[in-house]
């Protein structure tokens, strides 16, 4: 996970990262400093979760993460029932590399850790 995404998770929580993660995938955002009454935000966040953006990021431009291997974790977590396709379709990619990033998620979880 890149820190940008981490960050962004840590400062405005799961759900508000991924809607602006869905919304803006590997697009600059300019983030106003004050909401104007007409903005492309308006359609995506909440009241809240757009002030928590602002309140952190007002005023910055930054790129928003395309998180596939993340956004395809939530997407099995949250909606068990979407198909690899479909998730292949959110995401831009592949049905053969969801199940790759798939697999590569299992093994991560499987694997031991051993801390001496």
């Amino acid at each position: 996970m890149s820190a940008s995404l981490e960050n962004l998770i840590e400062l405005l929580g799961e759900e508000t990262t991924l809607k602006i993660v869905e919304a803006y995938p590997g697009l600059r955002l300019n983030v106003p400093v004050k909401m104007p009454k007409k903005h492309a935000l308006l359609g995506v966040l909440e009241d809240d979760a757009l002030a928590d953006l602002i309140r952190y990021f007002g005023g910055v431009e930054f790129v928003v993460p395309i998180a596939r291997n993340w956004r395809i974790g939530i997407y099995m977590r949250q909606t068990p029932s979407l198909t690899r396709a479909e998730i292949a379709r959110r995401v831009g990619c592949s049905e053969d590399r969801v199940f790759a990033i798939l697999r590569e998620q299992r093994q991560k979880r499987n694997q031991l850790t051993f801390n001496f």
